[in-house]
């Protein structure tokens, strides 16, 4: 599977993922590109927020200019770890995906990657406001997931599972031995 969240069939002004989702939206919806099973696609210019206008019927090079500005390099920054984390997690390319239930299944998605030695536990929040959510895990054990990437989250263990208190569009990656 390739993942994305634009291409050069659905590209347009108004359907760039920063315009629909805004910056921290862009973001989550990242994490989870680069956490499913497949294969992230990052499309032209998406890599430092470019919402530039572009055609599908002429060539539009990306404005690499602005990637020395404060937001864009930061965003180019955010792609380049979840890139490293790609390469150094091999459970995201091999592993597999375990939805998992969550008690804010309205806006909050959650589930596992595993392998026979590692778990990636991947959570976002998908809506614009702060929220609390608890994840089931399969089996109950108080191991914590070391942070990987957390942006806007907390967490904690209890009782088997992990609870979260998010900020708008926050997400947490996390990962700790399968045993």
């Amino acid at each position: 599977f390739i993942r994305y969240t634009e291409n050069h069939d659905i590209v347009n002004d108004m359907l760039r993922a920063e315009v629909v989702c805004g910056e921290r939206g862009a973001a989550a919806v990242a994490v989870i590109n680069f956490t499913l099973d497949g294969v992230p696609l990052l499309y032209n210019g998406q890599e430092i927020g470019d919402t530039a206008p572009q055609s599908i019927y002429a060539p539009w090079p990306v404005g690499w200019a602005a990637a020395c500005l404060p937001k864009p390099k930061a965003k180019y920054e955010f792609h380049q770890r979840l890139c490293q984390l790609r390469r150094d997690e091999a459970v995201l390319g091999k592993g597999d995906v375990i939805w998992l239930d969550n008690d804010q299944p309205q806006a909050v998605v959650s589930f596992l990657r595993r392998s026979e030695e590692m778990e990636i536990l991947t959570v976002a929040n998908f809506s614009n406001r702060k929220i609390s959510a608890g994840v089931r895990l399969p089996e109950k054990r108080d191991a914590a997931f070391k942070p990987l990437l957390a942006g806007m989250a907390k967490t904690g263990t209890a009782d088997g599972g992990a609870s979260f208190e998010f900020g708008p569009f926050g997400y947490f990656v996390g990962k700790r031995s399968a045993k």
